[in-house]
C-alpha cells in the first residue's frame, strides 16, 4: 500500500496520524466491549512485579492492556494499520509498550513521556 504525501506530512508535523474509518463498525462495537472488560483489571495484581509501576497510572484504566488481556494484541498488526507502520518505521519495528488511554473529546492535550521538557 503507498502512503500518501498528505500522510506522510500528517505524520511528520504532528507525530501520529488519524486512520479515520479505519476500524468497521462491528470492530469498534467488539473493542468497545474489550475496553470495557480491561477496565476492571487489577492493576495492583498486574504490575504485582513493579509496583512503582502503578504511580504512572494516571488518564488510562490500563496500563499494559495487552499483558491483561492478549486479545489487543491484534492492533499491533491490524491490516489498517501495519503498512503505516512499516513505512514510518521499518519492517523490523518493535512495541515497547501497549497503553489503553482514552482521549476525551474536550482533553486539551499534554506531554506524552514523563521528565521530557517541551
Amino acid at each position: 500500500m503507498a502512503i500518501s504525501d498528505d500522510a506522510r506530512f500528517e505524520f511528520d508535523v504532528q507525530g501520529y496520524i488519524h486512520l479515520r474509518g479505519a476500524l468497521s463498525p462491528a470492530e469498534l462495537a467488539q473493542y468497545d466491549r474489550w475496553s470495557a472488560r480491561a477496565e476492571g483489571a487489577d492493576i495492583a495484581t498486574l504490575n504485582a512485579d513493579d509496583p512503582d509501576r502503578l504511580r504512572y497510572h494516571i488518564n488510562r484504566p490500563v496500563s499494559r492492556v495487552i499483558d491483561a488481556d492478549p486479545k489487543f494484541a491484534c492492533f499491533l498488526d491490524h491490516p489498517a494499520v501495519e503498512p503505516y507502520l512499516t513505512e514510518f518505521l521499518g519492517a523490523d519495528h518493535k512495541h515497547i509498550d501497549n497503553e489503553l488511554y482514552y482521549t476525551h473529546p474536550a482533553y486539551e492535550g499534554g506531554g506524552w513521556h514523563r521528565g521530557v521538557n517541551e
